[in-house]
């Protein structure tokens, strides 16, 4: 795996080197470092790296700004560009602000200081190795067993043994190559929430047997993000199944519904309801259609949960019957 993995950092590596290193423009950041610049568009601008020779490497906690401005125009800042602060070993700390999407290949590797790492909510793709050899990566404390995660997304692992893998609940997004030839991986389990899982992060799994996701909406994955994966089942939340089949790149696995109320690893497997001041509390799976109605058969209220805990008011004390489009029902008692 060691060599695997040492091959294919070295072709991500001459890759990078041939990438261009001209910038548009520079400015000093709010944290008083000097930052590069060049324009994607009418609008925007990525952090670059203006090449080896010339680059003041910022040093200390860096602070990105989420606009700058030059010649009168005010850009928003989206990405942080292939190799933009790699070997920034005075770097100690980095916050990448809201609406930056992207992080390059190689974005802040081999920074061996860099220890702590602020992430905005709007990313949606992190490129591979982006964090690689860092001092947040170093530090063990930072690790949850065999993977590690900054702020809602997944960065890495390291070698898993015949087991699953369960990726945290607020989890957005896994990043390029983080599961990259792990022989021993059996089986993952995505959360609802997961929005976006990179290039090559699933790449050569010779072992994975399942899928499971619990994402209504499927994540956006690469033509590549399971090459070379052993063949998987792929199981999905009940009435999702074309969605994953119309979603690109997810078509082409053997698919299969989570509907059975009684199955443990169904989304929909969840409804529970207790009383509350002012009504009843439901918890179950965000996105659900509930139906409440009284004991002569009225329904009361009809909605769809938005949480996965929601209160629902109601103006006299009873007993009460809710039911779910998944087929689940439970009946509750409001008293005050």
């Amino acid at each position: 795996m060691l060599i695997m993995r040492k091959a294919f950092l070295t072709i991500m590596l001459l890759v990078a080197c041939v990438a261009a290193r001209a910038f548009s423009f520079s400015q000093v950041a709010p944290s008083g470092q000097t930052v590069y610049y060049s324009i994607t568009s009418d609008s925007t601008v990525s952090v670059v790296n203006p090449g080896w020779g010339e680059y003041e490497f910022p040093t200390g906690l860096l602070e990105l700004p989420s606009t700058v401005q030059d010649d009168g125009v005010t850009y928003s800042v989206t990405a942080v560009a292939i190799n933009a602060f790699r070997d920034c070993n005075g770097l100690t700390g980095v916050v990448i602000p809201e609406g930056v999407t992207s992080i390059g290949t190689f974005a802040f590797a081999w920074c061996n200081s860099l220890s702590s790492i602020t992430l905005p909510s709007t990313i949606t793709e992190i490129r591979s190795q982006a964090f690689y050899e860092t001092a947040y990566l170093a530090d063990n404390s930072n690790w949850n067993g065999a993977v590690i995660y900054i702020g809602n997304y997944l960065i890495a692992s390291r070698e898993i043994g015949d087991s699953t893998v369960v990726v945290r609940e607020d989890t957005k997004g896994i990043a390029a190559m983080a599961f990259f030839y792990n022989q021993r991986l059996r089986s993952i389990v995505l959360p609802e929430s997961l929005i976006f899982i990179g290039e090559r992060a699933f790449s050569e799994c010779g072992s994975i047997d399942t899928v499971r996701s619990n994402a209504l909406v499927p994540p956006e994955i690469k033509d590549n993000t399971f090459e070379m994966a052993s063949p998987f089942l792929l199981r999905v939340p009940c009435g999702h199944v074309e969605d994953y089949a119309a979603a690109p790149y997810w078509g082409g696995f053997q698919t299969e519904e989570m509907c059975d109320p009684g199955d443990p690893e169904s989304p929909y497997a969840m409804l529970h309801v207790w009383s509350c001041e002012g009504g009843l509390m439901i918890k179950c799976h965000s996105g659900e259609n509930i139906r409440v109605y009284t004991p002569m058969g009225f329904m009361l209220m009809e909605f769809t949960t938005t949480a996965t805990k929601t209160k629902i008011p109601l103006p006299h004390v009873g007993v009460y019957l809710i039911c779910s489009d998944s087929g689940l029902s439970a009946i509750a008692s409001y008293f005050r």
